[in-house]
């Protein structure tokens, strides 16, 4: 009798794996002349299993001072690309939980118009990073913590899907350790 074979047509979209682009962001922020460290997603995919990866095409980075971290490396990514392919924005923010104003200072491509990399001013608190190859990630407890206080804030009430799906992979996470 004939059993037909049952496979995955649902496929999960490959993120970029060390493109140029990531490789020079990566060496970028092991010098920790303008990075504190890199927070979100890619900080999210560097602790969880690749299973509960979210796929994202830009890096989020704290910096001292974003707008001269953002000169330097849209400076190191042309100089990488031997041609001018990428461009500064500044986009005006008001931060979660809070009504303080500010900016995220991007680094786009000209091509794509794709955000590549994105700072942000460090803000001041407990120890959130773990060193990991040079390079300072945000840890899984922060994040909880981050996601927790944006779903309890109404005015943030434009995140709480994306929130509520990255506590969501972290909490499976932590599920699957106690195991």
């Amino acid at each position: 009798m004939f059993k037909p074979k049952y496979i995955n047509i649902i496929k999960k979209p490959k993120q970029r794996a060390n493109t140029k682009i990531d490789l020079t962001i990566k060496q970028f922020a092991k010098s920790k002349q303008h990075i504190i460290g890199i927070h979100g997603a890619r900080a999210m995919n560097k602790w969880l299993p690749p299973d509960l990866d979210r796929t994202t095409g830009d890096w989020d980075m704290w910096a001292k001072n974003p707008d001269r971290a953002q000169d330097k490396l849209e400076d190191k990514l042309d100089a990488v690309f031997k041609s001018d392919k990428f461009y500064e924005e500044d986009i005006p923010i008001t931060f979660a939980g809070t009504n303080k104003k500010g900016k995220v200072c991007a680094i786009k491509s000209k091509l794509t118009k794709e955000t590549v990399a994105e700072f942000v001013e460090f803000p001041k608190g407990s120890k959130i990073f773990k060193m990991v190859k040079g390079i300072r990630w945000e840890t899984l407890n922060h994040m909880k913590k981050i996601h927790q206080a944006i779903l309890k804030d109404p005015k943030a009430k434009h995140r709480w899907a994306k929130s509520r799906r990255d506590l969501n992979r972290i909490l499976e996470f932590e599920r699957r350790k106690k195991r």
